[in-house]
């Protein structure tokens, strides 16, 4: 389940997780409430927000919500924290970021709505989108 969020422009979705999330797909994920209680135990003496899904997952077995990403506010910053597989593979997913178009586009907007750079019109330069090696 997709919550609105920036992030979601650099990597755009229909509502569910499709072919673009294949190369991502992790092998845990975030218990919502447990993380933010060993979050604010670290960061004791901090104002640690809730931990706000962004990408909620709904376990068929014991129908219990986790998040593969999800945000918190601590002070005046954010944390932005995910188990997809950005730059990892497992499996038949794509061996590195460099392979990874969903990872690289991730990424991307990962570090867009935490404040760095300016969102892309088209590729980033120094990043390759899958092309083979030695095409612009």
């Amino acid at each position: 389940m997709f919550s609105a969020h920036p992030v979601w422009g650099h990597l755009p979705h229909d509502g569910y997780a499709g072919t673009a999330f294949f190369g991502l797909a992790p092998d845990r994920a975030l218990e919502i409430e447990a993380a933010t209680a060993w979050l604010r135990r670290r960061l004791a003496g901090m104002d640690v927000g809730p931990l706000d899904p962004v990408l909620l997952r709904l376990d068929s077995r014991s129908m219990a919500a986790h998040a593969y990403l999800a945000e918190c506010r601590i002070g005046a910053g954010r944390l932005l924290a995910t188990t997809l597989r950005i730059g990892s593979s497992i499996g038949t997913q794509p061996s590195s970021l460099a392979a990874n178009v969903g990872g690289q586009r991730l990424l991307e907007g990962l570090l867009h709505a935490a404040g760095v750079g300016q969102p892309s019109e088209g590729p980033t330069p120094g990043v390759n989108r899958g092309q083979p090696a030695g095409q612009p």
